[in-house]
C-alpha cells in the first residue's frame, strides 16, 4: 500500500492506533516515523488510557534527552497498526516529548524491522510492505 507525505515538510508523520491491554481500547495517534529510534515511543497519558500501567514496569530504556540521560519505562503494547500493518505484542517506550513538536510521539524501527520499508522523496512516497520470506540458500 502507498502512502502519500509532503518530502519537504520536517517529519513525516503518520497515523497510528494502538490496541490497549482490553479490546474496546484503543486509541490514535501522530507519531513520527523515525528511522534513528530504536523504539516507538508513546506518551504517558495514552498509555494509562490503554489500561497499562508504565509506573509499574520493571523494564527500563536509557534514553538521550536535551536535558540528559533518562531511564524510561518499556512496556508491551497488546497490537500497533500503522501504514495498513499490523504488529502484536510490541515493546514500547513511555515518554511524554515536547509539545511543540505536533506529534504524540515516534514509529521507530522496532515496528519498522518487521517489513519493507521504501521511501521516495522526490515523489513523495511511502510504501510499508510485508517482509517476503527468504529462499533457503540466499544470502
Amino acid at each position: 500500500m502507498e502512502f502519500r507525505f509532503d518530502p519537504s515538510a520536517p517529519a513525516i508523520v503518520v497515523f497510528v492506533v494502538l490496541q490497549g491491554r482490553s479490546p474496546g481500547q484503543r486509541r490514535r495517534l501522530r507519531l513520527a516515523l523515525d528511522i534513528g529510534a530504536t523504539y516507538t515511543l508513546i506518551p504517558w497519558e495514552i498509555a494509562r488510557a490503554l489500561g497499562y500501567h508504565p509506573e509499574r514496569s520493571r523494564r527500563r530504556v536509557q534514553l538521550l534527552t536535551a536535558d540528559g540521560v533518562l531511564y524510561v519505562p518499556l512496556i508491551t503494547v497488546a497490537q500497533v497498526r500503522a501504514l495498513g500493518q499490523t504488529v502484536s505484542g510490541l515493546e514500547v517506550l513511555v515518554h511524554d516529548l515536547p509539545p511543540a513538536g505536533r506529534v504524540d510521539g515516534l514509529l521507530g524501527l522496532n515496528f519498522l524491522r518487521h517489513f519493507t520499508l521504501t521511501l521516495d522523496f522526490p515523489r513523495g512516497r511511502l510504501t510499508l510492505e510485508s517482509a517476503s520470506p527468504r529462499r533457503s540458500g540466499s544470502r
